[in-house]
């Protein structure tokens, strides 16, 4: 059965990975249809809220996109995320096999990254077969495990001032093939809970500022690709 037999509209526009329909709920386990057949999946790190509700329930529409992060192993060995840059090259590459569009998500100052990690992320997101990125700012927040080990000196994170971390994105930009879509340079957890960075911003504010800055040092995405 293909995902329009669920009522997907067929003009929907796919612009963050692979559109699907979650046709049963098993406690945090989703079963769900998309263009190639049945799977499984499970949330990440975010909840999606429509018409007020917290999570996805049967008869609903998902978009289905891969968390890459980063592309250095030893990084996402040092975050638990479970999986390699292998992992991510495997499922990219069979995905776009299969037809489907897709896209990635990064996250920017991961422990024990700098600027020649991001600037090789960025290369290696441009040799895969992808439409998309996303990417943000790390973003400690409180009771994670990541928040513990800010707070026993246990990993040394990067202490940017906004500006500091748009010229981050600028040169991520440089780097990242020309034809993809980026979707987002910025993320802003809840102040209740976001311990830093604490940049007072609002997302569209950042956004303007990033766009002001491409434009005074007229910097062309893919220039450095």
């Amino acid at each position: 059965m293909h995902i329009t037999d669920y009522g997907m509209i067929p003009n929907y526009e796919n612009r963050a990975g692979i559109p699907a329909r979650v046709t049963a709920v098993h406690k945090e386990r989703y079963q769900i249809v998309c263009d190639y057949g049945e799977t499984y999946a499970r949330l990440k790190t975010r909840e999606y809220y429509v018409d007020g509700e917290a999570f996805p329930t049967t008869g609903d529409f998902v978009m289905v996109e891969y968390g890459v992060e980063t592309s250095h192993d030893a990084t996402l060995k040092l975050i638990n995320r479970g999986d390699t840059w292998h992992d991510v090259e495997d499922a990219v590459t069979r995905t776009a096999a299969a037809g489907v569009l897709c896209g990635a998500h990064l996250i920017l100052g991961l422990p024990g990254e700098d600027m020649e990690h991001f600037v090789t992320t960025a290369k290696r997101i441009s040799a895969l077969p992808l439409h998309t990125v996303k990417m943000h700012q790390l973003q400690v927040i409180k009771g994670t495990r990541l928040a513990q080990m800010y707070a026993a000196g246990e990993v040394t994170l990067k202490q940017w001032t906004a500006d500091e971390y748009i010229d981050v994105c600028i040169e991520m930009l440089k780097h990242l093939r020309s034809d993809l879509a980026v979707e987002r340079f910025v993320s802003q957890s809840p102040d209740g809970l976001l311990i830093c960075p604490r940049w007072g911003l609002k997302n569209y504010e950042f956004t303007n500022r990033l766009n002001n800055k491409i434009k005074a040092r007229r910097v062309s995405q893919g220039s450095d690709a």
